[in-house]
């Protein structure tokens, strides 16, 4: 009788299938660390996604370890590089590569851990070093032109979303982009603080608050006319053709399906996706930095990285300022530790909040001005809701610009 030898396919070998679901579930769990933050996180995350599982435990745990022990996080160690290598007095120039080894003796003497394993602490510092394109060898100083956030402009913005057909994704890089919030407060938006100009399609600007994950502190971002009419596309096929609810507390940005097992594109094992749960931040950058391969983005003059959803939030600040809005009041958007005038430590309206919003508006999406006059970035505006302010601002030169229902006062002037 011919013998026949059954061979198990990988896929359905049950121990190995519940293997790699603890450690997809180890991997989740060390990537909500406070330690992975930023642009420098985003692209060692990218690098990891090669990674075997097991590979991807152990170098997030050495690495998270690593920066545990010297008190820093994924941001923080990339900008440690700058200092290092900037310090004229070779003396405090410790090489990063000698702190390496440091963290490795003392996890060999207080943890018993062999030579060899502990090698995995360089591979992993080195892997996170080579996705951000800098050069590390073990005991050395590293190299790199620039560690600037990269930044992005107007015309990589379109050519970002003109690669994209999905609803949810067009609408979640346009919020990003109005609003200048960071992705993991994008990512926890309920539907509530956007159901006013979801339900009132005449609604045309439209501000909320929103309290930082990372900071705790208040943003009161603004929204236009585009991110909105996306917002009602998205939400209209969600509820329509996803048959996903929509109730106030509802996460604004969902999984739009079931998901369970090993993905077809990359082969890596996820834990269980439930639709209509919450969008994880970090997917918002995987998925934005491939539209940006996807659009065959190029780095701008004087950067050295690619852009990435982060960048948005640079465009978001750069641009208001550069149409005359003061940086107190980008502050007040984006939920920055303010500087300047125009009441930095006073709650502002909404009704301020959008007129100064719209100072920009036109370049932040790209639209034409509503007037000749508001085409010129030379005008600075502000805001003052007291007489002896208004007084003062216009013993100074500033004109009256546009006077509020609240009362306050939109100034301007043309610097000389």
């Amino acid at each position: 009788m011919r013998r026949v030898i059954f061979k198990y396919s990988y896929y359905h070998n049950p121990s190995i299938e519940m293997k790699e679901e603890r450690l997809a579930r180890q991997v989740k769990q060390l990537k909500e660390s406070p330690r992975l933050e930023g642009d420098s996180w985003m692209y060692f995350e990218g690098w990891l996604k090669e990674k075997s599982p097991q590979t991807k435990v152990h170098y997030l745990n050495y690495l998270i370890g690593f920066m545990e022990w010297i008190d820093t996080d994924t941001e923080g160690l990339y900008e440690l590089y700058k200092e290092m290598t900037s310090d004229t007095d070779t003396r405090k120039k410790k090489k990063m590569g000698m702190l390496v080894v440091d963290y490795q003796n003392h996890l060999i003497e207080t943890k018993g851990i062999k030579g060899g394993t502990s090698n995995t602490v360089s591979m992993a510092v080195k892997g996170f070093f080579d996705a951000n394109e800098l050069i590390f060898k073990r005991g050395e100083r590293l190299t790199h032109d620039t560690v600037e956030t990269p930044n992005i402009s107007l015309e990589q913005i379109s050519k970002v979303l003109s690669a994209t057909g999905s609803y949810k994704i067009k609408a979640n890089i346009k919020v990003s982009r109005d609003s200048g919030l960071r992705t993991a407060d994008v990512a926890n938006l309920p539907i509530r603080v956007v159901r006013a100009p979801l339900d009132d399609p005449d609604i045309s600007y439209h501000t909320f608050e929103c309290k930082q994950k990372k900071t705790g502190k208040i943003a009161n971002p603004v929204l236009g006319p585009d991110s909105l009419e996306s917002l009602r596309k998205w939400m209209n096929y969600r509820v329509n053709t996803l048959e996903i609810s929509a109730e106030d507390g509802d996460p604004l940005f969902c999984v739009e399906s079931y998901r369970k097992g090993y993905t077809k594109k990359s082969n890596n094992y996820v834990n269980e996706v439930v639709k209509g749960d919450k969008m994880d931040d970090s997917n918002m950058s995987v998925i934005f930095y491939q539209l940006v391969r996807k659009a065959d983005l190029k780095p701008l003059i004087g950067n050295t990285r690619l852009p990435s959803i982060h960048s948005l939030r640079v465009f978001h600040k750069t641009t208001l300022e550069y149409s005359g809005v003061p940086t107190s009041w980008v502050n007040k958007m984006q939920g920055r530790a303010g500087e300047g005038t125009g009441g930095t430590y006073t709650k502002p309206s909404p009704e301020q909040l959008i007129e100064m919003f719209k100072r920009g508006y036109p370049k932040i999406c790209g639209i034409p001005s509503t007037t000749k006059e508001d085409e010129s970035e030379k005008w600075e505006y502000e805001v003052v809701t007291e007489k002896a302010d208004l007084t003062n601002y216009l013993n100074k030169g500033w004109i009256m610009f546009k006077e509020l229902n609240d009362g306050s006062v939109i100034l301007r002037h043309y610097p000389e």
